[in-house]
């Protein structure tokens, strides 16, 4: 019998901890939202750190449009000539059309699962032990998680752009070498 209420309240003791770090978690939430809210204000209202420029979108509709006429000429040709050229043509196309509608990033909202939340506050933790304010070094907030996230998000699309051209360059190549075949 006593085996039994110590284990119902030791699960006490758990169900308070998961309580408490729940809760905690949606406190962490609420401050990036805060702070992302703020700094979307202070970029000003066309600039929000997770949406591509004008140019940047321009640039990937006219690659994609160039990707599907030439996806579209593989396609017509015999399947023995071209059709690894084509698969790796449709591949890019796809992974940029991604980025066109926002999935390449961040699925279209914020939550506590797609965001990196602090498991405790540094500082607080530091000054509950008695540490000097001074020692401690400062800490990566949520939002730089976001500005990094951005940067990688813009390397991927300028990698994409790359392979793309270099795709079409070798498309060209092809269609000259198809086109004078057809001539002689």
């Amino acid at each position: 019998m006593a085996d039994c209420l110590e284990a119902d309240n030791a699960s006490g003791a758990d169900h308070d901890r998961s309580i408490d770090s729940s809760s905690f978690q949606r406190e962490q939430f609420d401050l990036f939202k805060h702070d992302f809210r703020e700094s979307a204000e202070a970029l000003g209202e066309n600039s929000n750190p997770m949406t591509l420029s004008a140019q940047t979108k321009k640039d990937i509709v006219n690659v994609v449009r160039t990707l599907q006429k030439a996806q579209f000429f593989l396609d017509s040709i015999p399947a023995e000539v071209g059709s690894e050229l084509a698969a790796q043509i449709g591949s890019t196309a796809a992974d940029l059309k991604a980025f066109l509608v926002g999935k390449g990033s961040l699925d279209g909202e914020f939550t506590a699962q797609n965001v990196n939340l602090p498991e405790y506050v540094h500082f607080d933790l530091s000054m509950l032990m008695g540490g000097d304010s001074e020692d401690l070094s400062p800490e990566a907030g949520t939002l730089d998680g976001i500005t990094a996230l951005d940067r990688v998000t813009k390397a991927k699309i300028d990698s994409l752009l790359g392979a793309a051209s270099i795709l079409l360059l070798e498309y060209n190549d092809l269609k000259k070498k198809i086109q004078s075949q057809a001539r002689a």
